[in-house]
This record gives structure tokens, C-alpha cells and sequence, in this order.
């Protein structure tokens, strides 16, 4: 009866274990397909605070002729107005 409870926990305790393996690995999966999709790709810089950003998540405006990257729309704004002036 013992031998049978301490096999018992035994496999609880494998399960458990191999639950938890295949948790982590799966999370570990998610945040690196997140990485890549939010990482991915080229990086522009942004002409009016010159941070880098991910071209994919980039607010474009194009100006003339060119293609500009910025990361938010304040900084479009001022960079328009910054043309301007």
C-alpha cells in the first residue's frame, strides 16, 4: 500500500514537472514570436527626436518627395512645423 502511494506521488510529481517544462517553453515561444513581431524588421530613426524606431510601427508622413518615420504624432507635427518655418 505504501510502495503504491509513494509511486503515486511519484508520477504526480513527473507530470507536474513536465506540466510546468511545457509551460515555460510555450511562453518562452509567445514572448519571442512578440519580440519579433513588435522588433522586427528595419529600424528608422525618427528625424525630429532621432529615436530609433521599428519601421513597421512607424507613423509615415510623406513631405514632398521623401518618406518620413516618426514614433508618435507629436513629433510629426512638430517636424512639419519645424519645415515650415
Amino acid at each position: 500500500m505504501i510502495t503504491r502511494l509513494i509511486i503515486f506521488i511519484l508520477v504526480l510529481w513527473i507530470i507536474h514537472k513536465l506540466v510546468k517544462q511545457a509551460r515555460m517553453l510555450f511562453f518562452q515561444i509567445k514572448k519571442r514570436e512578440a519580440n519579433e513581431l513588435i522588433m522586427g524588421g528595419e529600424m528608422v530613426q525618427d528625424p525630429s527626436c532621432r529615436v530609433y524606431i521599428p519601421k513597421n510601427t512607424a507613423i509615415r508622413q510623406k513631405i514632398g518627395q521623401h518618406q518620413y518615420y516618426f514614433c508618435s504624432q507629436e513629433c510629426a507635427r512638430k517636424f512639419y512645423e519645424s519645415l515650415k518655418a
